[in-house]
């Protein structure tokens, strides 16, 4: 098996709307590994990239919600958020 080059690593919330673009974009540009960390969608963002994921192994979902009724930056931890996705990632 071959060990992936890339990586991408995503923080999304509520993006339905451009998440069908973006995935299609990454996977046309031969990207080794897309990894998801969503903060709690509630637009169907969550379920479109379960899908996704069960059927293409490069592209991995995991799931932290962010607190109830908190705006973005508040309460968010991006960087306790993007440190996990590097320690999920494998290149």
């Amino acid at each position: 098996m071959n060990v992936p080059t890339v990586s991408a690593n995503i923080l999304v919330l509520n993006e339905i709307e451009n998440i069908k673009g973006l995935v299609e974009n990454l996977l046309a540009a031969d990207i080794d590994e897309i990894l998801f960390l969503d903060g709690g969608s509630e637009d169907g963002t969550t379920e479109y990239l379960k899908k996704l994921s069960d059927g293409d192994q490069r592209i991995k979902l995991y799931e932290w919600p962010q607190p109830a009724g908190s705006a973005y930056r508040k309460d968010f931890n991006e960087v306790g958020r993007r440190n996990f996705l590097i320690g999920q990632s494998t290149s």
